[in-house]
């Protein structure tokens, strides 16, 4: 058994790096991110789903879903559920802080054409998926 603070969690982290808690299930990450901007910057699950629990923020979330583009607008005490294979992206409009549940592999992740400023996030991205 293993107990976790969310507010202590979250006031450890910075930059772009998620805490992670373990590994749910032997498939799925659990953990806490804060996202203060993720423009141009796209990933996908490849094998399985997405759970992401708004703890504060607001953002609009895209997602393409079988070729169609959806927008979702979310803010805290949201939940909101990515189906595999969807390649989503973010909007912030207030810094988001995030409980997750993402599968453990089967990820890729790419930064849209001439938005440089996400590279170190998608770095930091491809180390978590090895």
């Amino acid at each position: 058994m293993k107990k976790f603070t969310l507010s202590a969690e979250l006031n450890q982290l910075s930059g772009i790096n998620p805490r992670l808690f373990g590994v749910f299930n032997n498939s799925h990450l659990l953990g806490v991110v804060k996202v203060k901007d993720a423009q141009g910057f796209w990933e996908t699950h490849h094998q399985g789903e997405e759970l992401l629990i708004i703890l504060s923020g607001r953002a609009r979330f895209i997602a393409l879903i079988d070729g169609q583009k959806q927008v979702v607008e979310i803010g805290a005490g949201d939940i909101l559920w990515i189906p595999k294979d969807a390649e989503h992206s973010v909007e912030i409009v207030e810094e988001l802080h995030i409980l997750f549940v993402s599968p453990k592999d089967g990820n890729s992740a790419r930064v849209e054409n001439g938005v440089n400023l996400q590279t170190e996030r998608l770095a930091v991205h491809q180390q978590h998926l090895e």
